[in-house]
Order: C-alpha cells, then structure tokens, then sequence
C-alpha cells in the first residue's frame, strides 16, 4: 500500500496523472529489491527504458492508500518488462494499467548487460500480480 499524500493533488482535487508513475516507480523499486536480493536502492543495475500508463479513473482526495501489484510479463536478453495494477483498496477498482521496460546496466561501464540467470528466475518468481 501506497499512501496518498497532499502533494499528489491537482487544482482538479484528483492524484496528477504523473503521480501515478511515482508509484509505479515505488513498486518496481521494491519489488527489484526484493526479487534480486540488493540491499538497497544504492545497488540497484537497471535503468527504465519506456513507461506507458493507461488511466482508468481518477484518485480522490478523499482517498488515503493506492495499491501497486507488479508483475514481470517478459524477460529477454539485457532488458525484462513489468506490468501494473495501480487499484484502489476501498473497492478493489483498478485505476491504472501500466508497463515499464527495464534494462540490467552497469553504471561504471555506462553500458547494458545480459541479466544473469539466477536474477532472470528471480525477476519472475517475484510477481505479486
């Protein structure tokens, strides 16, 4: 669960839409924690290659938690796409479809990398959708 804070608010009383990849981004960052074993965000070895989000109702400002599932669709060689259900818990009702492609990087060669295959398993077995 996601609180929703103040600041996610538009003029129009509703959670901005560019929220929504905030916490999207607050999930996948989890989720890579856990599902590769890194201790810390530090350690993260990946970069986000495209984001695409598709609204299905507004946030209120009455509404205090959103919920973030995550689930890895597609591993390939150097790159793994995950897919969102951004819901609200009141009701269940999915407000937001989205999808991230992520590519293994390694920061000090500023090059990709294959993903290893002990991660490649992990990136799967982690899903929470």
């Amino acid at each position: 669960m996601i609180p929703v804070q103040f600041r996610d608010f538009d003029l129009m009383g509703h959670v901005n839409n560019a929220v929504y990849l905030a916490y999207c981004e607050q999930a996948r960052t989890e989720f890579y924690v856990r599902a590769s074993g890194k201790a810390s965000v530090r350690d993260l070895d990946f970069v986000v290659a495209r984001a695409e989000i598709d609204f299905r109702s507004s946030i209120r400002h009455d509404e205090a938690l959103v919920e973030v599932l995550v689930r890895t669709s597609k591993v390939g060689e150097s790159s793994w796409t995950l897919e969102y259900l951004v819901r609200r818990p009141a009701d269940d009702s999915v407000v937001a479809e989205a999808r991230t492609v992520q590519v293994y990087y390694d920061y000090e060669s500023r090059e990709k990398r294959p993903i290893p295959e002990a991660l490649r398993r992990r990136l799967v077995d982690f899903s929470t959708l």
